[in-house]
């Protein structure tokens, strides 16, 4: 089907002038169009033998990991890592490949179960309060795999949230307390809470969120290797230069509905806004690529600078459907 009649005309010449990976997304999460459409379909089968995404999957080791790691203790480690690869594919749309729901499987339901399984942090995190913040580092990238992948009720992930917004409530009534993780944040916005929880998780994060505000500017000390993961704010101009992470962070809080709750979202709303040319693209004059912990999110296809609006703008109508923005 080369038709473009069935696109809504404010993405057509997005789609049009898009790679396989960004058409695929549109269909998909902005069109609800999914694999039992033809377009979609053959849209599917098309990345399946995308060089990029082979290559992925093929770098997956025998024990079925990636480089025997699960997030990796820095940056280069992270980018090698299991979680980094497995968010990677679920970023390029690939979600129900049988490579996604075989991990979750062998590797990270057995690491969810054991609370003494910290990975590679075992040989770095000293004393049992590091060895605590590890092991919540790791069961927190673990849900946000899972839950970035299956976006199914589950009683086991469920009740694992629940473990994670208790400890949300005691850091947001004391600093003294182990600090949140980037990933665990994701993993509570992508988690499909039902109609009775969802009012009360979204109080429980604004809350956080409040706290956060308060120490923004302030450093809060962690080993190294925790805090490229630790959730925080960041001034303006570090979103302003990043559109990744202003993006990244705007559409997690579109997806739990608190985006116009807390004063540092709205902002970023305000300024997606503002970042539509003449032409429908978005564009940001700065195009700093995205900050360590969310590399996977950012570029998608992109060769180069030019065509960061690209995706800027997927991205941009993606975050205006899950706020309700009629077109």
């Amino acid at each position: 089907m080369n038709s473009l009649d069935d696109i809504p005309p404010y993405l057509q010449s997005l789609f049009e002038t898009a790679g396989p990976i960004i058409q695929f997304r549109i269909l998909r999460d902005l069109l609800d169009q999914d694999e039992s459409w033809i377009r979609t379909a053959d849209r599917d089968r098309e990345l399946n033998k995308h060089s990029k995404i082979v290559e992925l999957m093929n770098a997956r080791a025998n024990n079925g990991t990636w480089n025997g790691l699960l997030i990796g203790s820095n940056a280069d480690e992270f980018k090698q890592s299991t979680a980094f690869s497995l968010l990677r594919l679920c970023e390029w749309g690939r979600e129900q490949h049988p490579i996604i729901p075989q991990t979750i499987e062998k590797v990270l339901l057995p690491t969810l179960t054991r609370d003494d399984f910290i990975w590679e942090f075992a040989a770095i995190a000293h004393g049992d309060s590091e060895k605590q913040l590890a092991r919540r580092l790791v069961r927190d990238s673990v849900l946000y795999i899972i839950t970035r992948a299956t976006q199914i009720p589950n009683e086991l992930i469920q009740a694992q949230l629940e473990i994670l917004l208790t400890e949300w409530e005691a850091f947001a009534a004391s600093e003294s307390e182990l600090p949140p993780a980037l990933p665990g944040y994701a993993a509570v916005c992508w988690y499909p809470w039902d109609d009775d929880n969802f009012p009360r998780v979204r109080d429980i994060a604004v809350k956080l969120f409040e706290k956060l505000e308060e120490m923004l500017g302030r450093d809060l000390e962690c080993p190294v290797w925790f805090e490229p993961h630790r959730l925080k704010l960041f001034h303006k101009e570090i979103y302003l230069s990043f559109p990744s992470l202003h993006l990244f962070q705007l559409e997690l809080t579109a997806r739990l509905g608190i985006t116009s709750s807390l004063p540092f979202s709205a902002w970023l709303l305000e300024e997606l806004e503002f970042r539509q040319d003449a032409d429908g693209l978005f564009r940001f004059e700065h195009n700093e690529l995205a900050p360590e912990p969310i590399g996977y999110y950012f570029p998608l296809e992109a060769k180069n600078e030019a065509q960061y609006p690209l995706e800027y703008s997927f991205r941009a109508h993606l975050i205006f459907k899950l706020l309700g923005y009629d077109f």
